[in-house]
């Protein structure tokens, strides 16, 4: 339908509800349809106010619309990088049972924050606290008990480690007492004068072998003036040395279903030794942070015909009190919704990371306390 009056603001007629050109007075410019639908030419409609612009006009808004829409959303999906570019996740002993649990967190790590390249270290409960502590390192495993020990400076500590902060806790972690099958120990009593090896220094195993022993009136230098051997070794090296007989008994923190133990259950055989309730409780009272074991009968291998009664503690990462934030938040919300990765190291039923301050006794770091709480982990 034609309407032979101008709309007010329109450079032209308006045909079929379009609006047609009348530049310069010139004769209209006859609109072709196609199907009925008119088709423009953008040059075609230019007057002042009018609904198209020219191709010139056209081009330039488009490109402002195009650039405006563009930083928008290199500015929304800008990725989050990290201040620092490499990190450490401090762990045990090479062969020991944190190694591959650490090289698995730092894989997550990564996964999680591409831009942060990760890798496992060397260390130990003990010492990666206190390299925490000295700045020579950013995040590291530890135990509960460890860690509380370091907060406060008791030993083996010498001054309160108060740079470190707790950042999830990941798992419930035996300590035990190992012999050969076929010895004759039965009792903690019984390595009074025996070949042993506690761990390295600086190994959480170290310090609850001297822990455990001494509920029983024993130290390491007592076992060597009654003729006894005490081997400082890692994990590997008291392993292959219990095999080979060398030794008579090795303190162990591994997952039961660790590589370690099922080696050793296969060749020589071993059995777990159990202590009473009266000697772990004068173990709980003197260390904080550490709780009793019990591992029912039959559960280590068919021949446990009686439950196994030592302590445990729950393993941990730990890091720097001044570590960003968004970092620390990061890495507890990688390392939480991936905890499905660890059963093949930890069995399931172990796993902590559900209630992620269990067996804690230091001030939480405010990223990981952040997503917990966004998690509803924690109140």
């Amino acid at each position: 339908m034609k309407r032979g009056k101008e709309e007010e603001g329109q450079g032209g007629e308006i045909l079929d509800g379009f609006p047609q050109s009348n530049k310069d007075g010139g004769d209209k410019k006859e609109i072709v349809k196609e199907d009925g639908i008119p088709k423009f030419d953008a040059l075609q409609f230019s007057g002042k106010g009018g609904i198209f612009m020219s191709r010139k006009k056209t081009g330039k808004i488009g490109f402002v619309v195009f650039l405006s829409v563009l930083l928008i959303a290199v500015a929304a999906n800008a990725e989050w990088k990290p201040k620092m570019s490499y990190l450490t996740v401090y762990n045990g002993s090479l062969g020991g049972g944190w190694h591959p649990v650490a090289s698995l967190t730092a894989e997550i790590i990564h996964q999680a924050i591409p831009a942060l390249t990760t890798k496992p270290g060397p260390g130990g409960g003990v010492a990666n606290a206190k390299l925490l502590q000295g700045g020579g390192g950013q995040v590291g495993m530890c135990l509960s008990n460890t860690q509380v020990q370091a907060y406060q400076g008791v030993k083996p500590f010498d001054k309160p480690h108060k740079e470190i902060r707790h950042l999830i806790s990941m798992y419930s972690l035996p300590f035990v007492w190992v012999v050969r099958k076929e010895s004759k120990i039965n009792s903690l009593a019984d390595l009074a004068d025996k070949k042993i090896s506690p761990a390295k220094v600086g190994q959480t195993t170290y310090v609850l072998s001297q822990a455990t022993l001494k509920a029983y009136g024993i130290t390491f230098d007592s076992i060597k003036a009654k003729g006894g051997v005490v081997n400082i070794l890692g994990d590997r090296e008291r392993v292959n040395m219990l095999k080979d007989k060398h030794l008579d008994a090795i303190a162990c923190m591994f997952p039961l279903n660790h590589a370690n133990f099922l080696n050793l259950k296969v060749s020589p055989g071993i059995k777990l030794l159990s202590m009473d309730q009266k000697h772990i409780q004068k173990i709980l009272d003197a260390t904080p942070g550490i709780a009793e074991l019990v591992v029912p009968k039959g559960t280590f291998d068919e021949d446990q015909k009686e439950d196994v009664h030592s302590i445990m503690a729950v393993t941990t990462l730990i890091c720097r009190a001044d570590l960003d934030e968004e970092l620390v938040y990061r890495i507890a919300k990688a390392v939480a919704e991936n905890q499905k990765k660890y059963h093949q190291y930890v069995p399931a039923k172990d796993m902590a990371m559900n209630t992620p301050l269990i067996g804690n006794m230091i001030p939480v770091h405010p990223g990981a306390m952040r997503y917990f709480k966004e998690k509803g982990l924690v109140k």
